[in-house]
């Protein structure tokens, strides 16, 4: 939710949720939507997707942990840091920063703080 107004069109939205049903599409996988209970209406009502937003956050700690989740696709945030964290590949819609100076300190440094293997992969 954090991080909206720089999005008042949803257009970076609509491509995450794009590339996460590719993603999913490609690995026979379906699609678990994290998040709060109050977080906006993602217009996803289909067979391949598993709403799981509002629940406990360790719950789903230990969910994106198993083996059976092979990639995480968001915004850059927690779950960005976490997978990096997890060594779990995770597809990055970065949603900017205000002026030149913050865009590029996110890029070189708070967007790759916890990874250490391989390389950011931004949409």
């Amino acid at each position: 939710g954090s991080g909206r107004f720089r999005d008042l069109v949803n257009l970076k939205r609509r491509q995450l949720i794009a590339s996460a049903r590719s993603i999913a599409a490609k690995n026979h996988a379906k699609i678990i939507v994290v998040g709060g209970t109050y977080d906006p209406d993602l217009e996803l009502a289909d067979d391949n997707i598993i709403d799981m937003r509002g629940r406990d956050l360790m719950q789903m700690v230990y969910l994106a942990g198993s083996e059976k989740i092979i990639a995480g696709v968001g915004f850059d945030g927690f779950w960005m840091h976490f997978f990096d964290l997890i060594h779990k590949p995770y597809t990055v819609k970065f949603r900017g920063r205000l002026t030149p100076v913050a865009y590029q300190l996110h890029i070189d440094s708070v967007n790759v703080s916890f990874l250490s293997q391989g390389r950011r992969n931004y949409l």
